[in-house]
């Protein structure tokens, strides 16, 4: 299939899509479960995640895929867990994926690459995130990519396509910077889903998923959530 087609293609199903979104047909996210924890102060997010090999291209090993879908897990831990406001106090969100094979979840195939290329999630494609060997950061690299990628499934569910492909205003829908993005903040957080321009220093230790983001995580990208006391 030609790049002219493939482009074509995925032009008709995002007018799909968005033509569902229109109508109120899209569902909420169900490999996504939230518990509140009121005596914690604590909301503790279960993601749902199968991690998948590639048939043939860019196949890792089996030593590298356990490495790889470790490495998407601890991104999402990492990048998508933090504290936001609620109810007058300061609540911590904790966000853990589990491994599921079957039943709700969100399929994550794990490339092995040496030359670098992009990862994407169009919640139309399989979500499918690239280790990039060949880097110096490529751990880090990939953790934070894999957090960044699943994130347009809680931004689209969220605020739609458009929100979670123009990332946060930042790109156009097909991943183009706008010249209207802002630089990188001098100092501070740096918003994991956002497009920038210029470098940033300290990138991997300022990177986080925004409060409002979390916040959409924990209270719109499911209808409901079980309150449970449990344990702190």
């Amino acid at each position: 299939m030609s790049m002219t087609t493939a482009m074509k293609h995925l032009c008709v199903a995002l007018a799909f899509v968005m033509a569902l979104e229109c109508c109120g047909v899209l569902g909420r996210l169900d490999w996504v479960k939230v518990v509140k924890r009121p005596a914690c102060k604590r909301f503790d997010v279960t993601v749902y995640i199968d991690c998948d090999k590639p048939l043939i291209l860019y196949r890792p090993s089996n030593s590298q895929f356990s490495m790889l879908c470790r490495y998407c897990r601890e991104g999402i831990k990492r990048y998508w867990s933090r504290g936001i406001s609620y109810a007058g106090s300061t609540w911590k969100v904790n966000v853990n994926t589990v491994l599921r094979s079957r039943g709700d979840r969100k399929k994550i195939k794990l490339q092995w690459r040496k030359s670098s290329s992009r990862s994407h999630n169009s919640d139309i494609l399989k979500m499918t995130v690239k280790y990039l060997s060949k880097r110096s950061d490529a751990a880090a690299l990939f953790k934070e990519t894999c957090a960044h990628e699943i994130g347009h499934s809680f931004l689209r569910d969220a605020h739609g396509i458009k929100y979670s492909w123009g990332h946060k205003g930042t790109s156009s829908i097909f991943g183009g910077r706008k010249s209207s993005a802002p630089s990188y903040p001098s100092s501070g957080e740096i918003d994991l889903m956002k497009y920038y321009k210029g470098s940033a220093s300290n990138f991997y230790n300022r990177v986080v998923a925004a409060e409002s983001d979390v916040e959409d995580l924990v209270f719109k990208v499911r209808d409901s959530y079980t309150t449970n006391s449990g344990k702190c």
